[in-house]
């Protein structure tokens, strides 16, 4: 694990002791890796090779998951009069931020 369970209870202020969200931690964990492995474009043989912003990036995507758990995390774009939201392969702009160096960009 880049992250290990305790550090995302420790990150989100969550008692390590309760157990009690232990299960949705786990999935937004391996959400967010699963995210953040499809953003990144650079290859790695083994988690043990990510480099330490990966584990920033985890938690900053677990972070904003368990915030927006109301749905208050969905980003709004206007246009005109009508308002678009974005969804499906967002990821916040932090998390990109710290990912980009690991990213090559494309041109379609």
């Amino acid at each position: 694990m880049i992250v290990t369970l305790a550090e995302i209870k420790e990150f989100l202020r969550y008692d390590v002791a309760d157990t009690d969200n232990d299960a949705t931690l786990r999935i937004m964990y391996e959400s967010a890796i699963a995210a953040i492995l499809n953003y990144v474009t650079d290859e790695f043989s083994s988690e043990y090779e990510y480099p330490p912003v990966f584990k920033t990036a985890v938690l900053l995507y677990i972070g904003w998951m368990d915030a927006s758990r109301d749905g208050s995390g969905i980003q709004k774009m206007q246009m005109g009069a009508d308002t678009a939201y974005i969804d499906g392969n967002y990821i916040p702009a932090v998390v990109r931020n710290v990912l980009y160096p690991y990213r090559t960009s494309t041109v379609l």
